[in-house]
């Protein structure tokens, strides 16, 4: 699985004078990125292409945001209602809040919220896709690749935690994705 490092307050690493050494880490690719300029502050093997796994679904918010109204309710379809493994329990013929789709994936990882908020906010999951692929490539995540919304394995479905730690970034600067993450 890819791991990437992000620390909300690697912008005091980044100061002049403060001291650090390099971490051990045992992943196969790793990035710590200051959040405020970008500046990778430390990365192993940052364009290493790995899945993504549930990593994946901070693109899907992303894009979801930016597309969809938070009080706008998303039709559930049968395939969504049964996507495997993770679900946050939604049926099939529901309609749920845009805004509790987005913490059920965000907080349960939830796949089938995934899947809803695909298709409401672009009729299919290879539409949402595309979205995401296009949005990727916006933000200068250029090794990436997705072919679903919520992770699942695919041998086109791939990322690197240089590109994830881009995407991580402008996710937490839309403030409701922030608030989202933010939840205990």
């Amino acid at each position: 699985m890819l791991t990437t490092l992000w620390i909300v307050a690697g912008a005091a690493l980044a100061q002049e004078g403060v001291a650090w050494s390099a971490p051990t880490i045992a992943a196969r690719s790793a990035v710590l990125m200051n959040p405020t300029t970008g500046e990778i502050l430390f990365a192993k093997e940052p364009h290493l292409r790995l899945p993504p796994a549930s990593t994946t679904k901070v693109l899907t918010a992303l894009v979801t945001l930016e597309r969809l109204h938070l009080l706008a309710r998303a039709p559930v379809s049968p395939q969504a209602a049964s996507a495997p493994p993770s679900r946050v329990g939604l049926r099939a013929g529901e309609a749920v809040l845009v805004q509790d789709l987005l913490y059920g994936l965000m907080l349960k990882s939830g796949n089938d919220a995934a899947e809803t908020l695909a298709e409401a906010a672009a009729g299919s999951i290879a539409g949402f896709a595309e979205l995401m692929n296009l949005r990727a490539w916006q933000i200068g995540a250029r090794d990436s690749h997705f072919m679903n919304p919520h992770g699942l394995p695919n041998d086109d479905h791939y990322t690197t935690a240089y590109d994830l730690a881009l995407i991580f970034r402008q996710a937490m600067s839309h403030p409701v994705f922030a608030d989202i993450v933010r939840t205990r």
